[in-house]
């Protein structure tokens, strides 16, 4: 009986773990988007500033590239880890509750 609420537990952890999962595959286009918006309007409020420092527009447009790429991909690079380490906790789950219910 004791195994069997362990199991129901696990199973529901699981079932946690996979909702969030997909929250997160559903929320990664929106997020781009948002920070690509945030970035042209932080870049359009101080374009002033940077357009002295670099002279040209050419220079402008290619620092705002890196700027935005490079924010982009740190932020891919952090939600693949979250979700990876998502993946192993549902496998460990589905791992712990097979063994159990094969020792039943």
């Amino acid at each position: 009986m004791n195994k069997d609420k362990s199991v129901i537990k696990d199973e529901i952890r699981q079932t946690k773990l996979k909702k969030e999962l997909r929250r997160f595959k559903k929320k990664i286009p929106y997020s781009i988007l948002l920070l690509v918006c945030f970035s042209f309007v932080l870049v359009y409020l101080i374009e002033g500033k940077i357009y002295k420092y670099l002279g040209d527009n050419y220079n402008l447009i290619l620092v705002i590239s890196i700027f935005l790429v490079s924010i982009v991909i740190i932020y891919m690079i952090t939600i693949i880890i979250k979700m990876n380490s998502i993946k192993k906790e549902i496998k460990l789950l589905g791992e712990r509750m097979y063994q159990r219910m094969k020792l039943q």
